[in-house]
């Protein structure tokens, strides 16, 4: 680990640097950032897109992100066994880290987090166009101050490690580049899809200033698309409040197309926006009367036009959808598949005060025994979906979760206080699709904790899908925890919680993990995690370390036994032999020390007997004389 050294130092370009950037081989022109901190650079004069069309296309133009590097070490990298033994679970794959984020926050938030990469919001993979794997991954750095009204920019980190994965689990794993970029905006939604269809993908990233600031500030924002290899982003879209943001191929022309779901409060508009995958148009329609934002997936049919779209069907989040969506002159139409009702209408009322200061009265149940007043179950929302085939049966399944808030206080208190008095409780529901029609196949008692994303992987790779939340925790604490909510699939849409037992046997534990990510990577399998070192209280450094880790397959894991088996009993016969041979000495020794003691007896009896012989014959002596 001698060679991971941190360097936080921005590197800002020449314009020379930035020449041809622009899709019309023209220079980019350079320009002072909005606080004035930096430069940015921009194609046909950065000129905003209109916000006022109900159509708008893509402007085309392209921005270089200010970029700087996240450490310094660009041609090797560390085993992860020799990271922090704390929390070390030994395991035969190969693993190594690979890059150490470490980025002040402008605005603090609290004690605990003073890296901007503690609390990372994405973990996911791509391949380049040299075929190489890319970890990538995403973080805000806040911009506003609590319940600020202003107009400034958010800002967010992507930070992307190129590495050669050959020499995985070495001290000389070689990573090609480790930029970090920094995108002048916030968002909860991003899809990582090939936009123009050139074989690349990019992250395309949907709009939102949900970052603190004022309910009296605009929290619109357009779209973004992040090219990875020429480091720079563009816009699309007009500035929405976007909740939910969904892609997939509708027209069956090969290009998705993109849902972008603004939240329907009245101070902050509402609407949808659909954008045409080959042109980036995007047309903007009111809200289809069972279409509310939160929850919402997107699954495309296969060789045809259309899909499903999961959904809430009402603003009380009592109830879900699952409705065909067809493309058609730029607009989406739903025709309802089927409903499931997930929770009984909320008949008592409670007052909230919100970490930015709010206060607004907030929908519940009594809990039994207790005033309201004291104890509340606050009606929540998960915000998050997945749609996946988790039986074999080739069409996509749904899982999702749904989220309660059991909140307590004393009954003196004026308000309830969020989150610090409430504690989510959820379950997730697992719904097999037969035919358009979704029935429950299985649910788990969860706790939510942080969770930002839902995926699927095989991963004990036994043939059948296996699942889990990303993430566990806002902030990690205690380092007692890796993945909480995991489940192996058993192929009929029923799923099971590993152990952690048995999870060790798939994959290790290094330092005080925070997030992990399982992807394929040419046929094989790896994870990619997140993690610190530990320290008492967390005392010491804050940096984030990115490692990956080559999940052996089971062939592999068999010959590793099967070696370490031959190892085992070659120890074991040395070990007898050991113990044979040291038995023998003390044998030995035994018989010796016997020997020795005869030895001693026969001398001296002897000398005994000499001299009384010696003395009977001088006796006789002098009595014959």
């Amino acid at each position: 680990m001698k060679k991971l050294l941190l360097l936080l130092i921005l590197s800002f370009f020449s314009v020379q640097s930035f020449a041809g950037s622009c899709p019309d081989g023209s220079e980019p022109v350079k320009s002072i950032s909005a606080d004035g901190s930096y430069f940015v650079y921009n194609c046909d004069g950065g000129n905003e897109q209109s916000s006022s069309s109900s159509s708008i296309s893509n402007s085309g133009s392209s921005i270089k992100a200010v970029k700087y590097e996240s450490f310094v070490d660009t041609e090797t990298s560390s085993s992860c066994k020799d990271l922090d033994k704390n929390f070390y679970r030994k395991s035969p794959n190969k693993c190594s880290i690979i890059a150490v984020l470490d980025t002040k926050l402008k605005i603090e938030v609290g004690h605990w987090v003073k890296n901007v990469w503690q609390t990372s919001g994405l973990l996911i993979h791509r391949v380049n166009k040299n075929g190489n794997l890319e970890i990538v991954g995403k973080a805000e750095n806040i911009q506003v101050e609590t319940n600020e009204k202003t107009d400034r920019p958010g800002q967010m980190e992507i930070a992307t490690i190129e590495v050669i994965t050959e020499e995985l689990g070495s001290n000389s794993v070689q990573v090609i580049k480790n930029p970090i970029v920094e995108i002048p905006t916030s968002t909860l939604r991003m899809v990582l899809t090939d936009v123009n269809q050139d074989g690349l993908t990019e992250l395309v990233i949907a709009g939102m200033l949900e970052d603190g600031r004022s309910q009296d500030s605009s929290w619109r924002e357009v779209n973004f698309i992040y090219d990875f290899e020429t480091e720079s982003y563009s816009k699309f879209g007009k500035p929405l409040y976007s909740h939910d943001f969904v892609a997939g191929d509708l027209d069956d022309d090969g290009y998705d197309e993109f849902i972008d779901i603004s939240w329907g409060g009245s101070h902050q508009g509402g609407g949808v926006g659909v954008c045409n995958g080959k042109t980036l148009e995007c047309i903007y329609q009111s809200n289809p009367p069972s279409l509310h934002t939160s929850k919402t997936s997107l699954s495309v049919y296969p060789n045809k036009k259309g899909g499903i779209l999961f959904h809430n069907c009402s603003k009380g989040y009592l109830d879900w959808c699952w409705s065909e969506v067809t493309y058609i002159n730029g607009r989406i139409q739903l025709k309802l598949l089927d409903k499931y009702i997930s929770s009984k209408k909320p008949d008592k009322e409670e007052l909230f005060k919100s970490w930015q200061g709010w206060e607004q009265k907030k929908k519940g149940w009594a809990v039994p025994g207790y005033k309201t007043s004291e104890r509340f179950k606050l009606i929540s929302e998960s915000y998050r979906s997945h749609q996946f085939d988790m039986d074999g049966d080739g069409d996509f399944d749904t899982a999702t979760w749904k989220e309660n808030q059991l909140c307590k206080k004393l009954a003196s208190e004026k308000v309830y206080h969020r989150p610090s008095q409430c504690k989510p409780v959820g379950e997730m529901i697992f719904f097999r699709n037969d035919n358009g029609k979704f029935t429950v196949s299985d649910t788990h008692e969860i706790d939510p904790g942080a969770t930002t994303a839902l995926y699927n992987f095989d991963i004990n790779q036994d043939g059948y899908m296996d699942f889990y939340a990303f993430r566990d925790e806002h902030h990690t604490f205690e380092c007692n925890n890796q993945i909480n909510n995991i489940f192996f699939g058993n192929g009929d849409g029923t799923f099971r919680r590993p152990s952690v037992k048995e999870q060790s046997g798939i994959f290790g534990n290094y330092g005080c993990e925070i997030q992990s990510y399982f992807f394929e990577f040419e046929g094989e399998a790896y994870r990619a995690f997140f993690t610190h070192k530990y320290s008492k209280g967390f005392s010491g450094s804050r940096a984030v370390y990115v490692g990956v880790e080559k999940i052996g397959t089971k062939a592999e894991k068999a010959a590793k036994a099967a070696e370490t088996d031959t190892v085992d009993t070659e120890q074991s016969a040395e070990d007898e032999i050991a113990a044979f041979e040291a038995e023998l000495a003390v044998e030995l020794a035994e018989e010796a020390a016997k020997a020795a003691e005869t030895d001693t007896v026969d001398t001296e009896q002897q000398s005994v007997e000499d001299e009384i012989a010696a003395f009977e014959a001088e006796l006789a002596a002098e009595l014959g004389q």
